[in-house]
């Protein structure tokens, strides 16, 4: 839905824009003269202020739903195992034995 709401709002703010530039270039009396209908449209300011307006109210939407941050994961960490008693060990060292006297 937020496509279709920007797609509106682009289409309205170009046509709006191109209504301005074809005002302003000074083709007023070419489209005056050949056709009355659009020089009607075109000319038609609170027209123009309404699709303004519009296309600003679909993208200050959207602007709000794009602003909208979801909700952190909820993550399970597994507690460590419990230690293990393990007994120390033993270290056996065996006796050497006595060393003999030398004669000398």
């Amino acid at each position: 839905m937020p496509i279709v709401s920007l797609v509106v709002a682009a289409v309205l703010i170009v046509i709006a824009g191109l209504m301005f530039l074809l005002d302003m270039v000074g083709r007023a009396e070419l489209i005056q003269g050949r056709w009355p209908r659009v020089w009607k449209w075109v000319t038609s300011r609170p027209l123009i202020l309404l699709m303004l307006l519009v296309s600003l109210a679909l993208l200050d939407r959207d602007f709000k739903d794009a602003m909208v941050t979801a909700l952190p994961a909820i993550v399970n960490v597994a507690p460590p195992p419990a230690p293990q008693q393990i007994p120390e060990p033993r270290i056996v060292t065996p006796a050497l034995p006595k060393p003999e006297k030398t004669v000398g």
